[in-house]
């Protein structure tokens, strides 16, 4: 699934103000991402291309705005975990301006294409970028959602992503001190306050790299309480232990490694 799309997103009505331009109907979404995520899985790279290929054509047929942009915005996710920039970055720029022509700058859809074309801006080294559209992103959503929606809490930790990229670590920290307040507010949404503390820790470490033996001592001492406040939060009872369980705790095995938490990375990855 593109970043920063959810189901949501999917079932969101049109509202380009014009009903009539969807003569055929919708693109069942889901069904398009749950088969891409299986031929990934099972390495169908090719087969998953030519699946967004055919289902882009098939949104542009039958006039579904919505559908077209959002199967641009899986072409940007899928060429961004290959690593493809030009092609991830094409279909950015693309999705974005369909937002334009179909006048759906004002919309939840247009906040989640914007963080996907963000993401990759910031992937391919564009933060700044990446900025000025989580920026409308950050508009749009604070505009239509409930303050209790974790894909607030979503947006706020990948702009903290990109102010750390820019070395603005003040900015950093508020995001991601704004994003655990919204997870913390959401149901099982402790995963991914574990993640922005683990991203916080990595912001105040890099923040302290040129600074003196204090600004280190103090560094280390907040990086020890965020990393047990993340292993805390990725234990929490009540937390499914599914796939997403399982993807989230293989991403955050290697950060506990890194800053010498040797058994949690092992428990971590026997979990993933």
């Amino acid at each position: 699934m593109a970043d920063g799309m959810k189901k949501e997103d999917y079932t969101e009505n049109c509202e380009c103000g014009n009903p009539g331009a969807v003569p055929g109907g919708r693109i069942d979404i889901g069904r398009v991402t749950a088969k891409l995520d299986e031929l990934q899985d099972e390495g169908d790279f090719a087969g998953a291309e030519r699946l967004l290929g055919y289902w882009l054509a098939e949104a542009k047929s039958i006039s579904d705005q919505v559908g077209e942009i959002l199967i641009e915005n899986e072409h940007v996710g899928f060429y961004r975990k290959r690593g493809q920039g030009p092609e991830a970055l094409a279909h950015a720029e693309r999705a974005v301006s369909l937002l334009k022509t179909y006048g759906m700058e004002d919309t939840v859809t247009a906040g989640s294409t914007w963080i996907n074309a963000a993401t990759a801006c910031t992937a391919f080294a564009q933060p700044e970028k990446a900025m000025e559209m989580f920026e409308k992103a950050r508009a749009a959503y604070e505009k239509r959602l409930p303050e209790d929606d974790g894909r607030l809490g979503g947006l706020y930790n990948n702009m903290g992503l990109c102010a750390a990229a820019l070395k603005r670590y003040p900015e950093g920290r508020k995001l991601y001190s704004d994003a655990l307040k919204v997870m913390g507010r959401v149901k099982n949404g402790e995963s991914e306050a574990a993640i922005t503390c683990l991203n916080l820790a990595d912001l105040l470490n890099e923040e302290a790299g040129g600074g003196d033996e204090e600004a280190l001592i103090k560094a280390a001492e907040e990086t020890e309480q965020l990393v047990e406040k993340a292993w805390e939060l990725l234990n929490t009872p009540s937390l499914p232990r599914d796939a997403y369980y399982r993807f989230i705790c293989g991403k955050c095995a290697p950060v506990f490694g890194h800053y010498g938490y040797l058994e949690y990375e092992r428990l971590l990855k026997e979990r993933a």
